[in-house]
């Protein structure tokens, strides 16, 4: 958690982030469609309006921090209880580390929140399957509800979830009620408030990309999945690697486990669902499949005799890790492809997970070049922080012209 403080992106980088500071800062969003992340806006809107001279920016950022805090709170329960305190301190260790988790800690972004939902549906499913615990399958009902509001991933969790309503019988159709509150929120949204039709709610902009079937790309999208793993996990991929060779016999008890049928198959469609978007960003929609594996390698180093002392090999490992890719790049790309990271923030936004001077501020960038220089696709972004700066001219985070 020092480290995510120190490399917290001091206002925005470019992308959503200024688009949710926006609309916290507006008021409370009725409207829920694909992208709006309905929870996630009205939480913080809430924080926001109870604070004394608030600002959406920080609030959002601080959000994210604090939401990885909770993440990783609840990975070590998870790896805890399912087996042991070393396990936790792994699976803690190698999520916190990732690319992904680490990125995403310092800046402000839904994806953390999302990923501290997706760790309590994990928890709470532990203690339906192996303790039984009733007030756990309400639970994971319920947050599971409150889940498809923050992000439209959660409709992922529908398949499995069918699959173990099918074999176990220990649970109430009562507990279905919870799914009320987002079929109320989203029947506001599209029949009372004509906001958006019942498409928008569940596609949106991302209908083009998944409908728009071309097959040469939709088959690259697997191979892109499991680059995007192997280069932004690679710790976890060592050892989960390294016991496939050493300890197969455990791992084969450890998959037939409830717990562990129930993460193996969650992932499958987490894997298939980023594998439609084979581009550079799906990363983010991998972050499930991160904290699987991250609970997974826990769980399979428990056993091994070693020394607690040893976890700080593995983010030694992933820093190298990341200044060996960012060198690597530089040396071996054109100067014409790195010169068109520059508005992002050059080779370090692709290669090194911390914000702070690594990653370019779109508020200040854009005070600093012509909106024409901006590439078409971040056009939209950089139109976005000029209105923020004509509204916030003096604020804290902008260096004086």
């Amino acid at each position: 958690m020092v480290i995510y403080i120190f490399g917290r992106h001091p206002d925005l980088p470019w992308g959503d982030g200024l688009g949710y500071a926006m609309a916290v800062e507006k008021g409370f969003d009725l409207a829920t469609n694909a992208n709006s992340h309905y929870l996630y806006l009205n939480f913080h809107h809430l924080i926001f309006h109870a604070l004394p001279n608030p600002d959406a920016v920080q609030l959002l950022g601080w959000a994210s921090l604090v939401w990885a805090g909770i993440c990783l709170f609840l990975t070590g329960w998870i790896a805890s209880v399912w087996s042991d305190f070393k396990a936790s301190l792994v699976s803690i260790t190698i999520l916190a580390s990732c690319f992904p988790f680490w990125r995403h800690a310092c800046i402000p972004e839904v994806y953390t929140m999302e990923l501290s939902f997706w760790a309590a549906l994990f928890l709470c499913f532990f203690y339906w399957i192996n303790l039984g615990k009733r007030q756990a399958i309400s639970l994971f009902f319920l947050i599971h509800a409150l889940a498809l509001l923050v992000h439209i991933h959660f409709i992922l969790v529908f398949p499995v979830l069918a699959l173990v309503l099918i074999k176990r019988r220990n649970w109430s159709p009562w507990f279905l009620l919870w799914y009320l509150i987002p079929l109320l929120v989203i029947g506001y949204s599209v029949f009372f408030l004509e906001i958006n039709t019942i498409s928008q709610v569940f596609f949106d902009s991302i209908q083009e990309k998944m409908m728009d079937f071309d097959w040469i790309t939709k088959l690259k999208g697997p191979f892109f999945s499991a680059f995007i793993l192997i280069f932004m996990f690679p710790a976890g991929f060592l050892l989960f690697l390294l016991n496939l060779k050493s300890n197969r016999h455990k791992l084969q008890q450890i998959v037939k486990e409830p717990f562990g049928i129930f993460l193996g198959l969650m992932a499958i469609p987490v894997l298939g669902f980023a594998s439609l978007f084979p581009e550079q960003g799906i990363y983010v929609f991998l972050l499930p499949v991160f904290l699987i594996l991250s609970l997974f390698s826990g769980r399979i180093f428990s056993g091994f005799t070693w020394s607690a002392h040893l976890i700080w090999i593995i983010p030694i490992f992933q820093i190298g890790y990341f200044y060996l890719g960012k060198y690597t790049f530089i040396h071996t790309s054109s100067a014409e492809k790195i010169s068109q990271q520059d508005i992002k923030g050059g080779s370090g936004f692709l290669f090194l997970p911390w914000a702070n001077g690594n990653i370019a501020s779109v508020l200040q960038k854009t005070k600093e070049i012509p909106i024409d220089s901006c590439p078409d696709e971040e056009r939209w972004n950089a139109e976005q922080a000029i209105r923020w700066n004509q509204l916030h001219p003096r604020s804290q985070f902008l260096k004086p012209d």
